[in-house]
């Protein structure tokens, strides 16, 4: 952001003048100005701001072209549907070996009975152990080798949604859009040139809200205070006037004459501030 200077030279009037034709300091309007700058490559394929309009910030006023950016997210997108279709269904695959392990536990309660009868053997039992063991152990390295593999899926998706994320920034920075509520002052660039990233668009400033900068000596800005009501008034706009309050009076008063800065803020002037011509203000 700028200062930049929009009206002509503003003689300024203390509260102990007491002629018409008498003042202690010249200065002039300023605004903040605001140089909206293109954030993507590529070709304007539309750009609505004008010279003179006034804009709301946020406000969406071209854009330039996507289509490759577009094509890139629906590539992505494609991607992430495919790898996210490669995610094993761990339930389902476990679920053989749950079966038979649920079997031989009902075996080994059959066979456990019939032990008892001494209608089997302690080998018979000691088997199924065994295939019970073995089956666990099965089960626990399918359920390991499965839970990585979609935590491996899980993480490549994650990568790919991040993409995503960065082409949609990238989209949104093919919107036009001013950042401030403001009128538009230049405009650089019109609709099918082609823009590159940093090339300035448009100008824009509040005019609504502008400061007058003036410069007073050390002695002057003594009589100064913060909050000082002042009284603003062009020489040839006859005997209108325009009350504003003094937001900063620069540094505090030194043993020199070097000029200070005297900087208050007007908020919705009157448009006859804004012509270029000389103007009296009177602090009181």
């Amino acid at each position: 952001m700028k200062r930049f200077i929009i009206y002509g030279a503003i003689p300024l009037l203390a509260a102990s003048c007491g002629g018409d034709g008498d003042f202690d300091a010249t200065g002039t309007f300023e605004a903040t100005e605001i140089v909206v700058s293109a954030e993507a490559a590529g070709r304007i394929l539309r750009f609505d701001a004008e010279e003179g309009d006034v804009l709301r910030a946020g406000r969406q006023v071209g854009a330039i072209d996507t289509v490759q950016l577009y094509l890139q997210k629906l590539q992505l997108e494609r991607q992430r549907a495919s790898v996210r279709s490669g995610r094993p269904d761990i339930g389902k695959q476990a679920a053989s070996l749950r079966e038979q392990i649920a079997k031989q536990q009902t075996e080994r309660r059959r066979v456990e009975n019939l032990l008892k009868d001494g209608a089997a053997t302690t080998k018979q039992l000691d088997d199924i152990d065994a295939q019970l063991k073995v089956l666990g152990g099965q089960l626990d390295a399918l359920l390991s080798t499965l839970e990585n593999n979609a935590v491996s899926i899980d993480e490549n998706s994650s990568a790919i949604e991040l993409q995503i994320a960065q082409v949609e920034d990238r989209l949104a920075k093919c919107r036009i859009v001013s950042p401030v509520t403001g009128t538009v002052l230049a405009k650089y660039a019109e609709a099918g040139e082609l823009a590159s990233v940093g090339r300035p668009l448009m100008k824009v400033a509040d005019l609504d809200r502008i400061y007058l900068r003036a410069y007073f000596t050390s002695d002057q800005l003594a009589d100064l205070r913060l909050g000082r009501r002042c009284r603003c008034r062009p020489i040839s706009a006859g005997s209108g006037s325009l009350t504003i309050r003094d937001a900063s009076c620069g540094s505090p008063p030194r043993a020199n004459s070097l000029p200070k800065p005297f900087r208050p803020e007007i908020r919705g002037p009157d448009w006859s501030m804004r012509r270029r011509s000389p103007s009296r203000t009177t602090a009181g």
